[in-house]
């Protein structure tokens, strides 16, 4: 006799999921930024999907980015479940943008989904950080300092401070990465109209902000990638702490630089520590060409 078995077959059953995400990535070079990403099912019954990068179309200096994902698998909802990717790039990574697509497996999206990779340079405060029990009067000078720069043509930055501890007295942007062919546009303290500040920006200059507007008449720089911007100097007129904040002035940033806080202060108690500022950090806009 001979038997015909019947084999019984249990399938996944399919299904289909959407990606998005948050928004671009950018970060320095060396450093990581993050996103995150949605999954979103679009019919069927979901089960637990792994996401992955695809960076084989960077550039060999980007050799050794990762991109991790926590957690490091997700099911789609309804709603949309999320991870946060967080890309890491290497040292060697140069200013430049990339697109990265992320994508699924077990099954795979509908369609992968693309951000934007952004490594720009970063402008800094420096120093860092200062204190003195003695220090009752006189000024105090930082730097703001540019790293890891692509060429560019000319910068508005504009620093806020505290104004019941610190005063502005003055800016200098002689030997700068810019060159010593420099023009100013707009030089503003405090909101204040005047003729090194024809127009003050609504969106950036008020009390307690010193903004400089600087490009050269050559073209993009071509000096160095690091360096000085400028300096600026202020007097001591209070007691307690001044953070100083790297703020913007325009939505529209053509080249991302990144910037970091610092912290100054005049005077505190024996048992003060002082720390870098946490706080989200701003863009200071860079252009490649002077409007």
């Amino acid at each position: 006799m001979i038997l015909n078995p019947i084999v019984q077959v249990h399938a996944q059953g399919a299904f289909d999921y959407a990606l998005s995400n948050s928004g671009g990535v950018t970060l320095f070079p060396g450093g990581s930024g993050s996103t995150t990403i949605v999954a979103t099912i679009t019919s069927g019954t979901a089960s637990n999907v792994t996401l992955s990068c695809d960076l084989t179309n960077l550039p060999p200096s980007f050799l050794g980015t990762t991109c991790m994902f926590t957690p490091t698998s997700i099911t789609p909802t309804p709603k949309g479940n999320a991870t946060l990717l967080t890309v890491t790039v290497p040292t060697t990574a140069p200013y430049s943008v990339f697109n990265v697509t992320v994508t699924g497996k077990n099954p795979a999206p509908l369609a992968p989904v693309t951000l934007t990779l952004t490594v720009g340079a970063k402008v800094a405060v420096n120093p860092t950080a200062t204190a003195s029990l003695s220090k009752t009067s006189g000024t105090v000078t930082v730097e703001v300092n540019v790293t890891s720069s692509p060429p560019f043509a000319g910068f508005v930055i504009g620093v806020s401070y505290n104004v019941s501890i610190l005063q502005f007295q003055g800016i200098d942007y002689s030997g700068g990465a810019l060159g010593d062919d420099v023009i100013v546009s707009s030089e503003c303290v405090d909101g204040l109209t005047s003729p090194q500040c024809p127009t003050a920006d609504p969106r950036f200059d008020a009390v307690g902000v010193a903004s400089l507007d600087l490009f050269t008449t050559s073209g993009l720089n071509t000096t160095t990638p690091n360096g000085k911007l400028f300096s600026i100097t202020f007097s001591v007129v209070g007691i307690g702490f001044s953070t100083l904040y790297i703020r913007t002035s325009r939505s529209l940033v053509q080249m991302p630089f990144s910037a970091h806080p610092a912290t100054l202060f005049r005077t505190c108690s024996r048992s003060a520590m002082m720390a870098i500022s946490q706080t989200k950090s701003a863009v200071a806009e860079i252009y490649a060409n002077h409007r």
